[in-house]
């Protein structure tokens, strides 16, 4: 039984993390053109047009997408097909609704976020366009919603890959054509064609929709929005705080420095976020399935921590033993100082595959006043590290703070873990710990100290090759590789 569990992880994983590749792919191309065509302060310009976007389209979202999972997913293990439709219709009409409601919000605060991003209203008028990207941001979404809480994984695999290609093109086209004039056309045309894209295969699943009052499917939602009221307050201190460093990194920089900050950030948290996502995209819903049964919970959290550990930590040694490289590949040398707060975020990272799989205990066991007490004490610290120390030590802090936030963030999820479930690693999960901490340590400060050293070059390949060898053997005792992989190969024949 517990092979089978690790055998629908790996295969879920496998799905969604060779969908994520394809993205992570695509993203570098794009970000990589952007760079060349855009520079620095092209791409700090993306990052604040972002930075509004995803604060109006969460702050109108209520969170229904996330505790919309959980109730799909609820109902489709209880194979009650009537309320599950009726789930599917609720969730899609508060889509619509929060879309326009968002790109109402959007226009009439155009001029002040103009003001307060730009310093006058210039560009108030390309803010009021990004409406359009929230409705279809809103709906778009909902649709994901929907097939991650099926746990259609294939089929929400193949959306992602078609969106990301034809999104990456779009705006390349954009960008090598009208240059910095295109990113804001780039930005509305993604989540347009991830929409349509998406509305293609929701058509081809075979759920017979029921009516639903009005008044019915407002309290419904109402219920959905409540569940996600903390989940929302959690996004919306995220994206605020990143709004705020943005424009304080602006105050005591400039344009320039703001774009190497967000390639950094683009690596960490884009192209790393990219594959946690993928590793609990089925985990959240299962997990949500049997919210009621605390120890089996702890067993499956354990499961997908040592799988998401395993993996991670090849990605993030990855990471940083190329963080040189992988600056002047994915950007230009233009942005070379990011170099050392990218290297102190991936080594955060780390900490970050720890306790990832334990932050999604509190919101599956309906607790989310935990999760926003654990996101604003570290999102507090880390922004107080930021502005306190800034003046003595510079764009760096940037990484030092990043660092520090993950290792609170893990200690803080440890523990309320422990007090939700009773959690605790197992004995073979802790000796993994130990030992992928001590590579990952050694690698970070080889990294820092001697950035251009062929030796300790060597020495990292050494180590990433140790490490890579022990997850192949830790990963060979879990499950017997070579028969997955031989069941995955007539599965996907």
């Amino acid at each position: 039984m517990k092979d089978k569990s690790y055998s629908h992880i790996l295969k879920s994983t496998f799905f969604v993390g060779g969908s994520q590749v394809i993205q992570i792919f695509l993203s570098v191309l794009k970000t990589k053109v952007g760079a060349v065509f855009l520079g620095p302060t092209g791409i700090g310009l993306i990052g604040i047009y972002q930075s509004i976007l995803d604060l109006i389209r969460n702050a109108t979202g209520f969170g229904i997408n996330f505790s919309g999972v959980k109730n799909i997913a609820q109902e489709k293990n209880n194979d009650n097909l009537t309320k599950l439709s009726e789930e599917i219709v609720v969730l899609k009409r508060w889509a619509i609704g929060t879309g326009i409601l968002g790109a109402l919000i959007i226009v009439g605060l155009s001029v002040p976020l103009s003001i307060f991003s730009f310093g006058d209203n210039s560009k108030a008028l390309i803010i009021a366009s990004l409406s359009i990207a929230v409705f279809f941001l809103s709906i778009s979404a909902c649709q994901s919603t929907i097939l991650q809480g099926l746990q259609n994984i294939k089929k929400m695999a193949l959306v992602q890959i078609v969106s990301a290609s034809l999104s990456t093109v779009s705006s390349i086209l954009l960008y090598v054509l009208f240059s910095i004039k295109g990113v804001i056309i780039s930005i509305i045309i993604s989540p347009l064609i991830s929409y349509v894209i998406a509305s293609l295969f929701i058509k081809k699943i075979n759920i017979k929709l029921q009516k639903i009052s009005v008044i019915n499917t407002f309290d419904r939602g109402l219920d959905m929005a409540k569940m996600g009221f903390f989940l929302t307050i959690n996004t919306l201190l995220s994206i605020a705080s990143m709004y705020f460093l943005r424009n304080f990194i602006l105050t005591k920089s400039d344009l320039a420095t703001l774009g190497c900050f967000q390639a950094a950030w683009t690596i960490t948290n884009s192209y790393i976020g990219i594959m946690l996502n993928s590793l609990v995209t089925d985990y959240y819903p299962r997990l949500c399935a049997v919210n009621s049964d605390d120890k089996y919970m702890v067993q499956l959290v354990n499961e997908q921590a040592s799988i998401t550990l395993l993996l991670g930590s090849l990605v993030v040694l990855l990471c940083l033993i190329f963080s040189g490289l992988m600056i002047q590949v994915l950007f230009t040398k233009a942005f070379s100082l990011a170099l050392g707060v990218l290297q102190w975020q991936m080594f955060g990272t780390f900490f970050t595959l720890l306790y990832w799989p334990l932050g999604v205990i509190q919101l599956a066991k309906g607790k989310g006043g935990v999760t926003t007490l654990i996101d604003i004490i570290t999102t507090v610290f880390y922004i107080l590290i930021i502005v306190l120390f800034w003046s003595n030590i510079g764009f760096i802090i940037l990484g030092y703070a990043y660092a520090a936030r993950c290792f609170l963030a893990f200690l803080l999820n440890v523990h309320f873990s422990k007090k939700t479930i009773n959690f605790s690693y197992s004995s073979v999960l802790k000796k993994d710990i130990i030992i992928l901490t001590a590579i990952t340590m050694v690698v970070f400060v080889l990294s820092r100290s001697f950035t251009s050293n062929s030796t300790v070059g060597v020495i990292n390949i050494l180590l990433y090759s140790i490490c890579f060898i022990y997850s192949l053997i830790k990963f060979n005792k879990i499950i017997n590789i070579k028969s997955l992989l031989k069941r995955i190969g007539k599965r996907l024949i």
